[in-house]
C-alpha cells in the first residue's frame, strides 16, 4: 500500500494468525531488503458477530485486535502508517462483572499524529533505511507498541 500522498514509499503489511509484520520500501532505497516489525495481532474474546465477519471480509482478514481499557478495539491495517490507523472500530465492552458484550459499532478517532511522524515520512521517503516501520530510527525508544522486534526479509521492489 502506499504511504500517504506518494507512490514512491509504500507500507508493506503481512498478517499471520497471532502476529503481522509491518516494514517500509521506497523506490529510493540502496539496500533492497526490508526491515520487519513484529506486532502482536491480538485475540477476540467473542464469537464472531455478523460486524465482525463484515469487517473481516471488508479487510480481507487484514485487521488486529486490541483490548484497551476494557474496550474491544478492531483496527483495519491496510490503512495509515506507524501506529496511527484511522479505522478503529470498537465492537465490544467489557460489562461490570469483566465479561465482553458486544456493543453497537463506533468507529473510534485515531488520535493525534506524532509530530515527528510526517518528517520521518519524508526522510525514509528518501531512501533512509535506519528509519522502521514505527517511522522511528533503529532501536526504537520508548516505542509505541510492546514486544515488537524486526526481523529482516528480502523483497523485490
Amino acid at each position: 500500500m502506499p504511504t500517504p500522498f506518494n507512490t514512491v514509499l509504500w507500507r508493506v503489511v503481512v498478517v499471520g494468525e497471532t502476529q503481522y509484520w509491518e516494514g517500509l520500501a521506497s523506490r529510493l532505497d540502496k539496500d533492497k531488503q526490508i526491515d520487519w516489525v513484529t506486532q502482536p495481532r491480538g485475540q477476540w474474546p467473542l464469537a464472531d458477530s455478523e460486524t465482525l465477519a463484515d469487517l473481516r471480509a471488508f479487510s480481507r482478514d487484514f485487521i488486529r485486535f486490541e483490548s484497551r481499557n476494557g474496550q474491544q478495539i478492531v483496527t483495519d491495517l491496510r490503512f495509515g502508517v506507524a501506529n496511527y490507523q484511522p479505522f478503529q472500530f470498537l465492537l465490544a465492552e467489557q460489562n461490570a462483572e469483566g465479561q465482553c458484550q458486544p456493543v453497537t459499532p463506533k468507529q473510534l478517532e485515531p488520535g493525534p499524529l506524532r509530530d515527528s511522524a510526517l518528517p520521518s515520512l519524508w526522510q525514509r521517503l528518501l531512501g533512509d533505511q535506519s528509519i522502521d516501520a514505527r517511522l522511528c530510527r533503529q532501536p526504537c525508544q520508548g516505542n509505541l507498541v510492546d514486544s515488537t522486534q524486526s526481523i529482516s526479509l528480502n523483497a523485490i521492489p
